[in-house]
């Protein structure tokens, strides 16, 4: 059996390694899978955000440049019908004029006098700001007057409507797709290129997609004169004086002449001229710097090339944040934007995009407000982490909201429902690979128990066959030789050789009994009786071994009506319930074993009952298995094959019925029959 042991646990081993790799690596597959998907979620929950703040950028980016302005005296609306729409967290739309005043939409004419207060006072500030903070307002490329590399001065800002850029057709059908392929980050015609891919990974991973929400670069926009003016007239109006620009310099000399020259050209080509994306408002360009008066007496039909930075964000005081655009007229710069409450901000984006997610369950959110690496405002929500936490993700949202910070930590990924699959998957198949091995070990315990209890049944077999030969051998010779006293005798020594060939023909039947039974061979033959005649032949077979061992065999039966019963089957089973009681209760102090016959609810039962000394409780269901023997110094001392219970059994289940056993209080060894 060591052996067999040996070469399952060796299978077991061989199926079980290779099986736990399998399994350790789905689990850390499915773990991969699940920090992206939270990983996915956080980008995605960034990605909202950005694109609200992408949508605002080109709202603002797309207002007429004199749309800021408080109206004609007469207050009769906006400009251009322009929409100033107010959330919880806009303070208000402002305009920063050169000489340091601040002009307010109309919309906003109704303000309470606190909040037109605090426009002021940021306005204010705003001016302190952009004192210090003003610088180049396009890059060198933009600039047509500037040397590469040097700072361009306030009046090389301004340029006469130079020659429009050409106008973009429609995508066809053939270069379409290659736009929006350029728009995804200039893959070629079979995809996207390994070092675009990576690099949109490593986008995800570190949280940022772009680097600039709206127009990225400053650039130059026509004006009408009727803009223009607006302006102009209102800052003489209000009676305001502007610098006076800076005096003309050769290269001024050279971009007028150059205008004067493409104002020449447009003039032969008329239909040139109104095929550019301007249309018929470069009929007349105004050169030079013009002044205020410039502009107020400039010809009809005059177009004014003005030059819009991108919008860039101010971090004030008090957490509030101006987005704002740079522009510059005639040499004068202008800023105009909105004001922002950072606190209400960012508990609108946390309100949007976070709690409305239900995300606080599972992850925490926090949005700062940050000023050249200071925290200005922060704001966080959800699950606390402690430690460090299962996935960070963190962005630094792109101009002009760099001023934004978010980090989204998440202390536990969550689980998926694959992982409950799994989970069921592994226990199956753990349950399968050790139930099936320790089924098979089990199987193999048996077939080695029963191979050697077969082994001992022909061991005991063969003693139980010699023992009655030769007792019977020995008085035959004892009476063919003549060496019996008397007569008496001689008869003693007759029933002495009886009863052995009795024992050895019971022994020879229960062999022969069991094998039928075992080859399923064994026709029972019921009739109705009232087991009298069963009792009769027990006695007349054991009765010789009752009174020579001093046992008393007492016989209660109480039946109503006949019962259905094979007559050999019960015979024999009756035999070896009462010669095992027999044979172990030899020792006892009180020799007795009653058979007891009673009816419970239809069915009969039949218990032969001995004052032996009973069956330890760990074997009562093994001594019905075949050649089972209880192993203990009685049973050691005890004759016997191990087949008279287990023949018992099949007997009893080939009638219909069920066998049990069950010890006595006091000692002693029951065992019953239930007929159906």
């Amino acid at each position: 059996m060591s052996r067999v042991t040996m070469v399952l646990a060796l299978v077991f081993l061989a199926l079980a390694v290779p099986l736990g790799w399998f399994i350790q690596r789905s689990y850390e597959s499915l773990t991969r899978e699940e920090m992206a998907a939270m990983r996915f979620v956080a980008v995605a929950l960034f990605d909202a955000m950005e694109e609200e703040l992408a949508q605002m950028v080109a709202r603002e980016e797309a207002r007429p440049v004199d749309a800021w302005q408080s109206g004609d005296p007469d207050g009769d609306g906006l400009p251009s019908g322009q929409s100033f729409p107010i959330a919880p967290w806009i303070l208000g739309y402002l305009q920063h004029n050169p000489d340091g005043s601040l002009d307010m939409p109309v919309q906003q004419a109704a303000f309470s006098a606190e909040k037109r207060t605090l426009l002021r006072s940021v306005n204010e500030e705003i001016g302190r700001r952009a004192a210090r903070d003003d610088g180049p307002l396009l890059s060198a490329s933009a600039s047509s007057s500037a040397a590469p590399g040097q700072p361009v001065r306030p009046g090389e800002k301004f340029f006469i409507a130079q020659s429009p850029p050409p106008a973009t057709p429609p995508p066809s059908p053939k270069n379409k797709d290659a736009s929006s392929r350029n728009m995804s980050g200039g893959a070629s015609q079979d995809g996207l290129q390994e070092k675009g891919l990576l690099d949109q990974v490593a986008g995800m991973i570190s949280g940022r997609s772009r680097d600039y929400l709206g127009q990225d670069r400053g650039r130059t926009q026509i004006v009408t004169q009727d803009q223009a003016r607006n302006l102009a007239r209102l800052e003489q109006r209000q009676g305001r004086k502007a610098a006076p620009p800076p005096p003309a310099t050769a290269q001024d000399e050279d971009a007028v002449a150059k205008v004067e020259e493409l104002a020449e050209s447009l003039d032969k080509n008329t239909d040139a001229a109104m095929a550019t994306p301007y249309g018929d408002a470069l009929q007349h360009v105004l050169p030079g710097s013009p002044s205020l008066e410039a502009l107020l007496e400039a010809p009809p039909r005059t177009s004014i090339q003005v030059e819009v930075a991108p919008l860039q964000s101010m971090v004030l005081s008090e957490g509030r944040i101006f987005l704002y655009r740079r522009m510059v007229i005639g040499g004068r710069i202008y800023r105009q934007g909105l004001l922002i409450d950072g606190t209400r901000f960012l508990q609108h984006l946390m309100d949007r995009y976070f709690r409305a997610k239900q995300l606080p369950r599972i992850a925490n959110l926090a949005l700062a407000v940050m000023d050249h690496g200071r925290t200005v405002e922060i704001m966080a929500d959800g699950l606390v982490t402690h430690g460090s936490p299962a996935l960070h993700v963190s962005r630094q949202f792109p101009r002009p909201f760099t001023f934004l910070q978010a980090e989204l930590l998440c202390p536990h990924i969550p689980v998926s429902e694959a992982r409950a699959t799994l989970n069921m998957l592994a226990w199956a198949l753990a349950v399968v690979l050790v139930g099936g091995f320790a089924a098979v070990y089990r199987s193999a315990r048996a077939l080695n128990e029963l191979s050697q209890r077969r082994a001992g049944f022909v061991s005991s077999v063969t003693h139980e066959l010699k023992t009655p030969l030769t007792t019977i051998r020995m008085y035959a010779e004892m009476l063919e030789q003549g060496m019996a006293p008397s007569r008496e005798r001689e008869e003693e020594y007759l029933r002495t050789v009886g009863a052995e060939a009795e024992r050895l023909s019971r022994l020879i039947g229960n062999v022969l009994e069991f094998a039928k039974l075992e080859k399923r061979t064994r026709r029972f033959e019921m009739q109705e009786g009232d087991l009298d005649d069963v009792f009769d032949e027990v006695r007349r077979v054991l009765g010789p071994t009752l009174t020579q061992s001093g046992f008393t065999l007492v016989e209660d039966v109480q039946l109503s009506h006949p019962i259905p019963y094979d007559r050999e089957a019960m015979v024999q089973i009756l035999l070896n319930l009462v010669e095992n009681s027999i044979k172990f209760g030899h020792s006892a102090p009180e020799k007795r074993i009653a058979i007891r016959v009673t009816e419970e609810g239809g069915r009969v039962i039949l218990c032969v009952e001995d004052t032996g000394p009973g069956v330890p409780s760990g074997a009562l269901r093994k001594i019905f298995n075949d050649f089972y023997r209880v192993d203990d110094s009685l049973t050691r001392k005890t004759k016997g094959t191990g087949l008279g219970l287990a023949l018992v059994k099949r007997l009893a289940e080939g009638m219909g019925g069920k066998v049990w056993a069950q010890n006595i209080d006091g000692g002693g060894l029951r065992v019953c029959i239930r007929l159906e």
